[in-house]
């Protein structure tokens, strides 16, 4: 993770997750999100990863992966520099 500092007010970080990592935390988000996917010839919730991806693609279960990874890294960073929130942050994934 790099920190930037652009004033004392404002922060910039980049993380990065890949590897083992990163697999961990899509597979965590995949098994959250097929949990209310509705396909035929499956029971709510069973499945498969490949049928997922090609009824409704990979972007939910991605998106909830960066955002568990985003989120778990905020807390972490907030409370070891004891920053203090004064608006939202601003997030961009890629």
């Amino acid at each position: 993770m790099a920190n930037k500092k652009e004033n004392p007010n404002r922060h910039e970080f980049t993380l990065k997750r890949e590897g083992e990592n990163w697999t961990k935390l899509v597979n965590e988000a995949f098994e959250k999100v097929r949990k209310e996917a509705k396909v035929d010839g499956f029971r709510k919730g069973k499945v498969t990863k490949e049928i997922f991806d090609k009824k409704f693609g990979k972007q939910e279960y991605l998106v909830e992966a960066a955002n568990k990874a985003v989120g778990e890294e905020f807390v972490r960073i907030m409370k070891e520099n004891n920053y203090e929130l004064v608006a939202e942050p601003q997030i961009h994934v890629t």
